[in-house]
């Protein structure tokens, strides 16, 4: 509908400053004086006010909304949807502001969080606190993403006086169960300790539903990763998926990029090239570069083994974004954990460095990566020099756990 008279739903909202579905409700129930519904989305005359019905139920609904109202409303990564049908899936979402959460999930995974975080913006100071926690949630991922520092520090304070928020309440234990998730979530993602104070997380995945628990699991298990254990990481990931009713494609990706780094730190490449290939399969239909490029340092390089060989075009965007996503990743890492992680390595330098760290010899790295071991010795020599150390033992301190 092409008329200057009007604006949308979404424009009323930011007017009103109410959340969409408000708005949609209010339309529908005739409280808001030449709205017309065109399809499935409503348009408000610009100069249209609220029935006092309406402010009436916007004033109390200020008053009253508390963090017990809360429900988790990121869509996409609890949803069961057909490979290579995500777009349709989401543009199914009847709620509007459901609908854009599971696009701006979606922008993210494909690889463009730019546009992500711009269509979350009108979320982030929402009084509907799922809304508004879902999107500082998406924010923080996507703002590291295109190398937002600033904005993602902000979605994190946020969400973290949310998850308080959500304590000091008496709540039910899902909104509990979904506070420790987003608190462990936030350690594993800057490979932090998980705080002591917080409640047992694997107590409480039963209270979730099928897609977040699939992903407490990847939580578990990358948590099991940090603490180097290893075999730990991948029961956990292993038996998630065995349990689990159906296939949750996002969540799924998480559980089986954890079995690969797993499976690389135990030495056993062919098997974590086989896990690989499954993530490949449930990726590849709707173009979800974004989490393997969240993984790349910690996979040791499978992506290069992988993708580089097989999908050239698809291997140079991952790169893009991964090396996006590593300098700020590395840079916020540092000052929270007081680590050293470099960001003055390339990615395959990186790669090296990690392969390296880990016990593999210059020729069994040579091997891996399919280049003639003085090609690895020489890459050693460069990450010395840049890294300023002159032995094996010093490398340690400037890697990924």
């Amino acid at each position: 509908m092409e008329n200057k008279d009007f604006e949308t739903a979404v424009d009323a909202a930011k007017r009103f400053n109410v959340t969409v579905r408000a708005v949609q409700k209010w339309a529908a129930a005739g409280k808001i004086d030449g709205a017309k519904k065109i399809g499935r989305t409503w348009f408000i005359p610009k100069d249209a006010v609220l029935s006092n019905d309406a402010a009436e139920t916007k004033e109390q609904t200020e008053k009253i909304y508390k963090i017990s109202d809360f429900r988790p409303t990121m869509p996409l990564l609890n949803a069961s949807f057909e490979l290579g049908h995500c777009l349709e899936y989401v543009q199914s979402i009847t709620d509007e502001d459901d609908r854009n959460i599971a696009m701006a999930e979606y922008l993210f995974y494909s690889g463009r969080a730019e546009e992500a975080v711009e269509l979350l913006e009108q979320y982030l100071d929402c009084p509907d606190i799922s809304l508004r926690y879902s999107a500082s949630v998406l924010t923080i991922f996507a703002s590291i993403s295109h190398g937002n520092a600033k904005k993602a520090e902000h979605a994190t304070e946020v969400v973290t006086s949310l998850i308080k928020a959500s304590f000091s309440n008496h709540v039910s234990p899902e909104i509990i169960a979904v506070g420790i998730m987003t608190s462990v979530g936030g350690s594993v993602l800057w490979h932090a300790p998980v705080p002591e104070h917080l409640p047992d997380l694997a107590a409480y995945v039963k209270y979730l539903p099928g897609g977040y628990r699939l992903w407490c699991c990847y939580l578990l298990a990358h948590k099991a990763y940090l603490e180097k254990d290893y075999v730990k990481a991948l029961t956990i990931a292993d038996m998630s998926l065995a349990f689990c009713d159906k296939t949750y494609p996002l969540a799924e990706i998480y559980v089986h990029l954890i079995s690969v780094i797993a499976l690389m730190n135990l030495r056993r490449p062919e098997e974590a090239q086989k896990r690989f290939e499954r993530v490949w399969e449930l990726t590849y239909r709707d173009g979800f570069v974004e989490p393997i490029a969240e993984h790349h340092g910690m996979m040791l390089g499978i992506i290069e083994v992988y993708y580089k060989r097989t999908h050239p075009k698809d291997f140079k965007k991952l790169m893009e974004i991964t090396g996006v996503f590593g300098k700020l990743w590395r840079k916020i890492h540092n000052i929270r954990t007081a680590s050293e992680v470099t960001d003055n390595l390339t990615t395959t330098e990186f790669t090296v460095a990690m392969l390296y760290n880990r016990g593999w010899s210059a020729q069994e790295i040579a091997s891996f990566l399919d280049v003639s071991e003085s090609t690895i010795r020489n890459y050693i020599k460069t990450i010395y020099v840049k890294l300023g150390i002159s032995d094996k033992k010093s490398l340690a301190k400037y890697m990924i756990k």
